[in-house]
């Protein structure tokens, strides 16, 4: 059902009933009835997807539109300035001429005179890595809307049970391939890309000796460190309103470490010599199982974002209804809310 929009009575809308066992036949009616839940479920989610995706694709052409820019100029420093090297053998050869032409060593080549300082192979190094991120993130996110098309692309002269088939292949194809990983990870090569600028901006300002550096790198390092802070928050609060789709993947990285790396440090910690293999390897093993499950049972943690939110809406419920019935009292100026209210 699409957001907002009134749910369908397909009793009404389908009321004939199929015969008896031809409930999943070519002609059934729950193929009707799949279709449109499937095309409203697929509207909201394709909605959700391509706002993000729409957003990321202009911010990675503009990003990479201006770091091209300073890599240009910085990208120059790499290479020989041969007006530098021809004025320095002018100097030489003017230096050995006022000197009663004695002999001077003339390089093998201009480039000798070349020098690239550890700062610029930093800096360039850095932004030759941003731009890279943002560039795979662009490409990656005009790949993904070729596949978004191509989800949703119907097949002619196809019965509603072929219409269906296809879709659910197709769906458990997103699901199959991580689809929906790729899309949430791509704001993370955007996110990398910027920190790799503004690490590498921080140089360029420290190599000119600007004391704005010092500010600029205060900035960058307590904005990321705040999104760090930020992907953490909904972990342990629940209603913390700073969700985004890598919230669920380090809820992922956080439930690995938890269910497996601590039980494992724990076990190490009380048997040192657990790692050696030999006749007492079957024994470590079994008390690794025993500590972990023990541990986890002791500890235990939702095993989903949404799960965790749940969990605390039922340990608080009775303060939720009661503000949520409050809320409903003071937002809105109709008399029968109010009535009903009370």
């Amino acid at each position: 059902m699409v957001s907002g929009a009134a749910p369908r009575d397909y009793k009404i809308l389908y009321p004939q009933s199929d015969p008896y066992g031809q409930e999943m036949s070519e002609n059934a009616r729950i193929w009707p009835i799949y279709n449109e839940e499937a095309a409203d479920f697929d509207a909201n989610m394709l909605a959700e997807w391509r706002d993000t995706i729409d957003v990321l694709l202009v911010f990675a052409g503009l990003f990479s539109a201006v770091l091209t820019t300073f890599v240009v100029q910085t990208s120059q420093n790499m290479q020989p300035d041969y007006n530098q090297a021809s004025a320095i053998l002018l100097l030489e050869i003017l230096k050995a001429t006022v000197s009663n032409g004695s002999q001077i060593s003339i390089p093998s080549s201009p480039t000798d005179f070349f020098s690239m300082s550890r700062s610029d192979e930093w800096l360039n190094s850095l932004w030759f890595v941003s731009l890279t991120l943002s560039l795979i993130t662009a490409l990656v996110t005009v790949l993904v809307k070729q596949w978004l098309h191509q989800y949703i692309t119907i097949v002619s002269d196809s019965s509603p049970c072929d219409r269906a088939r296809i879709r659910h292949l197709r769906y458990a194809g997103l699901q199959t391939w991580q689809v929906p990983m790729i899309i949430g990870l791509l704001p993370v090569l955007l996110h990398a890309s910027l920190a790799l600028f503004f690490a590498g901006l921080a140089i360029f300002l420290f190599s000119l000796g600007m004391k704005v550096a010092w500010l600029v790198s205060i900035i960058g390092t307590a904005t990321y460190i705040a999104y760090i802070i930020a992907l953490i928050l909904p972990l342990v609060y629940p209603y913390c309103p700073f969700k985004v789709p890598l919230t669920l993947y380090t809820h992922s990285l956080y439930q690995f470490v938890h269910d497996t790396l601590i039980p494992l440090i724990i076990i190490i910690w009380h048997f040192p010599y657990a790692h050696v293999f030999g006749r007492h390897s079957h024994f470590y093993l079994c008390k690794y199982r025993d500590w972990r499950n023990d541990f986890i049972a002791s500890y235990q943690i939702s095993p989903t974002v949404k799960e965790i939110e749940r969990d605390h809406v039922q340990k608080c419920a009775a303060k939720v209804d009661a503000q949520s019935i409050q809320w409903l009292h003071s937002s809105t100026s109709n008399a029968s809310v109010h009535q009903s209210v009370l």
